[in-house]
């Protein structure tokens, strides 16, 4: 196993398996944890696959290659694997290019295989987010000709063109070790022509060509080449027919069409119905080809064709291709077809998750509340986070805090779950409290775009009197109702805001909207006190009834007062609200109670 140039790699055995253990080298530990944090975010067949990390010291676990990396093998490899080889690595960095991430250190080295010879794209130290502007740290030698000049000029098309170098090395059988980015294009078709040129299939030539174009916006996007794995589509070898191609790209009409008629090259044949033809039996690639034809990535979009070919995926046992289907039905309200689809793959979890859900909801099946813990709990105890972090709340809302602990902890990848342990911890549910925990649980789920958990970290700010955070927090946030009753709260108070009962009474109007009662009752207040607001008893008795119809004690007390002021002491109708004035201390009600007594009151 080689040594990287970030970090220290080997194998170990991580919970019974086989994987990869990664420490940083010294001084390599941004590096180390930027390659968890896109890992973390990466999910595809043919990127290497996160499983776990640990700190102090850092170490990164991941997915075993049992195939060693792509150099290694490149001098036993037929032509129809090198294209496949090229296509799979395109796929995996279209997929990381939708999701926003460069690679910018793809070589021979970085693509790993499996003992199939499966693609899988490793090495993240260097990677980027599109929109940085931080210099890559890429290899010198596999560097596409805009990033010698400038290490910040990144794009997606930087790392196309670095593929196609890689496909110039299985070609070639050599490395760029003396070839520059500036002239492999010169290098390829003239003092590289003796090595390749000779028996490279055309098509493999040509791609490899437009990937190393010296304009990035003449190269193809990844997810075009990408549909190289469904070859193979190898016509002929450059030997036969380079003078056709030669005469063509000097600008010769008639050679250009026998070029397009008779070496079909990808952008020509991509759209091919024969393509079905090329496709590998492997239940996964009809399935991802299923995919393309769904989304409309290469393919018009076409539903029907879709389905054809997740059924032949599903036919050879793909569970995702079956999870598909039951998808697709599912939207088109078809349920039982939907159920029979997820019924086919309940031994996996994803599809005992979804057979969960219909028998919660009675989605073509009869409502099953026990069926349908008993999906989730299968799911859940096969790895499913979200049915981990789904029998997390069950069985915290039966008072079993240390299984609810337990749960949440194996769903970590769930954010809602990061926030429930959070809870846990500030609660003391199950384990001792632990406010610093529980907050560090917080912000991290915040970061995840839990709303509650923003809110817990506004409140925690609050409670630490630090309200210019806890604005901060509230304002990210701000369309929770009770987020928004604490930002009503803050501007009526004055706390790290100037004092303004206008905007109080707005923040306040938001929330009270979607049912907040304790913003009802400060409308109440407002309307009754004229502050932010003309005074008006009508729409504070209005407020002050809303919140009481939901049991809020100190809105009866108010409302009974605010009648009494009105109406010069006219007794209220409601028995309930009395009662929760009385408990919470009102003289009204208690004086109503002495004087005419309760027996003498309406419903």
């Amino acid at each position: 196993m080689k040594p990287g140039r970030q970090g220290k790699v080997y194998p170990a055995v991580w919970k019974g398996q086989r994987v990869v253990k990664k420490e940083p080298l010294k001084g390599q530990e941004d590096a180390i944890s930027r390659e968890i944090k896109f890992l973390k975010h990466l999910v595809d067949r043919h990127i290497i696959q996160y499983y776990a990390d640990e700190e102090d010291p850092l170490v990164l676990i991941m997915e075993y290659a049992e195939g060693g990396d792509l150099e290694s093998v490149i001098p036993r490899l037929e032509w129809e694997e090198k294209e496949r080889i090229a296509g799979e690595i395109a796929h995996g960095l279209s997929y990381m290019h939708s999701e926003g991430i460069i690679h910018c250190d793809i070589k021979t080295e970085n693509v790993l295989l499996t003992k199939q010879l499966e693609v899988k794209l490793c090495d993240l130290g260097s990677a980027r987010s599109i929109t940085d502007t931080e210099p890559c740290q890429g290899t010198l030698r596999w560097m596409a000709p805009e990033l010698l000049e400038d290490l910040t000029k990144y794009t997606p098309k930087s790392d196309v063109y670095s593929l196609g170098l890689v496909m110039w090395a299985m070609a070639s059988g050599k490395q760029p070790t003396d070839v520059t980015g500036r002239n492999i294009n010169r290098y390829v078709l003239s003092r590289g022509r003796k090595d390749i040129l000779d028996n490279v299939p055309l098509e493999y030539l040509r791609t490899m060509q437009i990937c190393c174009d010296q304009e990035p916006e003449r190269r193809p996007a990844a997810i075009k080449l990408s549909l190289m794995k469904y070859g193979p589509r190898l016509k002929m070898p450059i030997s036969a027919h380079f003078l056709i191609f030669r005469l063509a790209r000097e600008g010769d009409l008639e050679m250009q069409i026998k070029l397009k008629t008779e070496t079909p090259f990808f952008d020509d044949y991509k759209m091919a119905p024969e393509i079905d033809l090329a496709v590998n039996s492997d239940a996964m690639d009809l399935f991802e080809l299923g995919n393309k034809y769904f989304q409309g990535l290469g393919f018009p979009k076409d539903l029907s064709k879709a389905m054809e070919l997740w059924q032949k995926a599903a036919d050879q046992g793909c569970e995702e291709a079956s999870i598909s289907m039951s998808s697709v039905y599912f939207g088109f309200k078809e349920f039982k077809r939907a159920k029979e689809c997820a019924q086919q793959v309940s031994r996996c979890p994803k599809g005992s998750s979804f057979l969960g859900w219909f028998y919660k909801e009675g989605y073509g099946v009869e409502k099953n509340e026990g069926e349908a813990h008993r999906c989730f709990y299968m799911a859940a105890i096969e790895g499913h986070s979200e049915c981990q972090a789904r029998m997390g709340v069950s069985s915290y809302k039966r008072g079993n805090y240390a299984k609810a602990v337990k749960w949440y902890r194996m769903a970590l990848e769930v954010p809602a779950a990061i926030y429930n342990l959070g809870m846990m911890y500030y609660e003391g549910h199950g384990m001792a409290r632990d406010c610093t925990e529980a907050e560090r649980l917080f912000r991290e789920a915040a970061d995840h775009g839990v709303v509650s958990a923003m809110r817990a970290m506004s409140i925690t700010y609050f409670k630490k009197k630090d309200y210019a955070r806890a604005m901060e927090w509230a304002l990210k946030a701000e369309d929770d109702p009770d987020v928004q009753n604490i930002i009503g709260c803050m501007y009526y108070s004055g706390l790290g805001v100037p004092v303004n009962t206008a905007l109080a009474l707005k923040w306040f109007q938001r929330s009270a909207d979607k049912g907040n009662v304790h913003s009802e009752h400060a409308l109440g207040k407002m309307n009754k006190m004229g502050y932010g607001t003309k005074m008006d008893l009508d729409k504070a008795i209005e407020y002050f009834r809303k919140a009481d119809a939901q049991g809020y004690a100190e809105a009866a007390c108010d409302l009974v007062e605010c009648i009494q002021e009105k109406d010069g002491g006219k007794i209220p109708a409601n028995r309930e609200t009395l009662w929760r004035a009385m408990e919470l201390g009102s003289a009204e009600a208690k004086a109503i109670r002495i004087f005419q007594g309760m027996d003498d009151l309406s419903d």
